[in-house]
């Protein structure tokens, strides 16, 4: 099942969907043979829940949504229960944290950003326990940052400009903090350049130029030395970005098309802003 479920997930990453799909199901249904004869092991029971997750993922992709839903529900009732059963199982509350993010992820997906918003709401205050618990925790706190980044996306799609402004500001402050810890860490600088981004974007909805271009310009800043042509495609997007919104559209010009032409698909917002900005792009 671990084996069938690694393999789920690669053929998932290389966009191969329908394979994915066939032997995901073959192994959530395993994983789930197992939790039925052994229905006191924790750790299968999460393994069975995080298996549905990815499921989901994948039935999503596949334009399966209610089945993606369904398989959605099996995951944060199985983490439920196991987390309520052991209050002390703090793997159990970081894969119920997981399990709303992706919730939400799907529901906004789907267009139900009231819904949306309550799962997210649900994984924030599963993880303020869980980083409370342990403050220093670099992985509880990344995780808490992503989701209230997604937090304030469903927000500010929602019209709530000032909400979703104050979730950003919150992921921002953890990724400040997980960041601090390995400044080496490319991952955690592109998230960190990332949530400027955000910020600053929010503060330019509310029509607070000076403020959006401060954090547009810090985000460049963390970003621009990891960025090179050697970089990863997604943090040469991160850097593109920060450079579009700064209005700096001869910069970011070779940048989109480096990552482009590496077989990198940067977000559709970022497609059409570098468009509006006047840049030809493949």
């Amino acid at each position: 099942a671990n084996t069938l479920t690694e393999r789920a997930n690669v053929l998932f990453t290389v966009g191969r969907s329908e394979d994915a799909l066939n032997v995901m199901e073959r192994a959530t249904a395993m994983t789930r043979d197992l939790v039925d004869a052994d229905a006191d092991d924790a750790a299968l029971q999460l393994a069975l829940g995080t298996r549905y997750r990815l499921l989901s993922q994948i039935l999503d992709a596949s334009g399966n949504a209610d089945g993606a839903r369904q398989a959605s529900d099996e995951d944060i009732a199985i983490c439920t229960t196991v987390a309520s059963t052991d209050p002390t199982n703090s793997n159990a509350r970081l894969a119920l944290l997981e399990g709303y993010s992706w919730r939400g992820h799907l529901l906004m997906g789907g267009g139900d950003l009231e819904a949306a918003e309550a799962a997210l709401r649900s994984a924030v205050r599963v993880g303020e326990r869980l980083v409370a618990d342990d403050p220093t925790h670099t992985y509880r706190r990344f995780r808490l940052s992503a989701t209230h980044d997604f937090l304030g996306q469903v927000l500010q799609a929602s019209g709530n400009l000032r909400a979703a402004l104050g979730a950003y500001e919150e992921a921002l402050v953890l990724m400040e903090a997980v960041a601090a810890v390995d400044a080496s860490n490319e991952g955690f600088l592109n998230d960190l350049a990332y949530s400027h981004l955000q910020v600053g974007r929010a503060e330019a909805a509310l029509g607070r130029a000076a403020a959006a271009r401060r954090h547009w310009e810090e985000g460049a800043r963390v970003v621009a030395p990891i960025a090179d042509e050697n970089g990863l495609p997604p943090i040469q997007e991160t850097y593109a970005l920060a450079l579009l919104l700064l209005g700096r559209a001869d910069e970011a010009r070779p940048v989109m098309l480096r990552v482009i032409e590496a077989g990198w698909q940067p977000d559709a917002g970022t497609m059409e802003l570098a468009r509006n900005l006047g840049i030809d792009l493949p």
